[in-house]
């Protein structure tokens, strides 16, 4: 290993840390000590976070699921090392918690079950400087963990109710967890509509019972009858529209979405070139009761009325927009600008 970033080698298997520390990283771990007392294998080591830059460090290997025996070797011929935050698939492989003399190997390790990879966590911050060696060899695939047999293997309650399926449109399920898992017997739901919408027919209230046969839970209406003979809620938009926008001629609406004023439509309004926001809301939302309501910063609260719409004032240091009834004239886009700019206009007699 070079301390380079998982994925894959030429040897045909993948591996490799979470943060690279090889010989071209900043964050650089990879040594050879070149002590002539110890062997090649030996002097090489990985730090594996010098800098403390990667939290929760490993280095992972996919492998063929099985049963393993893998053991970890640490040894620094040179520095002083840290062991004790070294875990094998999460589990403390029981290093000491004195920290390692150089030279010195202490060695550790468990028979696992790989599923798919096996990891080992090295991080600085938790206890862990350096790796010398792992050893991992297959012992056999009984036992082992593996997607095809899984550890645990369910099947259905006869006497709960399965979920339901989603609520029509417009409507909601209560509690939503009858959405995403089977109730027990004697449990209740209920259907509601969706705010901007009315209810029109069908059943809104159901309880986990017996089933036709007797053997198993179903839905059934509180009236009685089963789910699937009873029509479901129906519910409608409400069609309450908002009267339109009563603007003074200093405010210019901006957006508005949808245009129709259907409930929950909601407009902009903004003070044009030349004035300036005195009071009012500047974003509105149409509610069901009919009106207008503020919302953003300038009016969060519910209202019960209309509210009040933005208003605006002249800015003091702009000239007045240029107007004439009898002739044409071309403008720059900035004619409306603050005073000591000059604004020219090219007036024209019509033909």
């Amino acid at each position: 290993d070079a301390g380079e970033p998982f994925g894959y080698r030429r040897n045909g298997f993948r591996y490799g840390w979470k943060c690279d520390v090889s010989r071209t990283s900043i964050n650089r771990g990879v040594f050879n000590r070149n002590r002539s007392t110890f062997t090649h294998l030996e002097n090489t080591v990985v730090i594996s976070d010098p800098y403390s830059m990667c939290p929760g460090q490993e280095w992972r290997i996919q492998l063929r699921p099985g049963v393993y025996h893998v053991e970890v070797t640490v040894q620094d011929p040179m520095f002083v090392g840290n062991t004790s935050g070294l875990r094998l698939q999460g589990e403390s492989l029981g290093f000491p918690a004195a920290a390692v003399q150089p030279g010195t190997a202490v060695r550790r390790a468990l028979f696992v079950d790989v599923i798919d990879f096996l990891s080992l966590t090295c991080d600085r911050e938790s206890g862990c400087s350096t790796v010398n060696r792992i050893t991992m060899q297959h012992t056999n695939d009984d036992g082992a963990k593996s997607r095809q047999r899984p550890l645990l293997s369910c099947s259905p309650e006869e006497l709960w109710c399965p979920p339901l399926e989603p609520a029509p449109p417009g409507a909601r399920v209560l509690p939503e967890s009858a959405l995403e898992a089977a109730q027990p017997m004697g449990s209740e739901v209920r259907f509601e509509c969706d705010d901007e919408h009315l209810y029109a027919f069908g059943q809104t209230r159901f309880v986990c019972a017996m089933d036709q046969t007797g053997q198993r839970g179903g839905w059934r209406a509180l009236g009685g009858g089963l789910t699937d003979e009873q029509p479901l809620i129906v519910c409608i938009r409400n069609r309450t529209r908002c009267p339109p926008l009563d603007l003074s001629a200093a405010v210019r609406l901006i957006g508005q979405a949808p245009m129709y004023a259907d409930v929950g439509t909601r407009a902009q309004l903004q003070c044009r070139r030349g004035w300036r926001a005195v009071s009012g809301a500047e974003e509105v939302e149409c509610t069901a009761r009919g009106t207008w309501c503020a919302v953003g910063p300038r009016g969060a609260a519910p209202c019960e009325a209309s509210a009040e719409l933005l208003q605006c004032e002249a800015e003091s240091d702009y000239c007045p927009a240029v107007r004439s009834l009898s002739a044409e004239f071309a403008a720059p886009p900035m004619s409306e600008d603050i005073a000591g700019e000059a604004a020219l206009a090219d007036l024209r007699l019509p033909l």
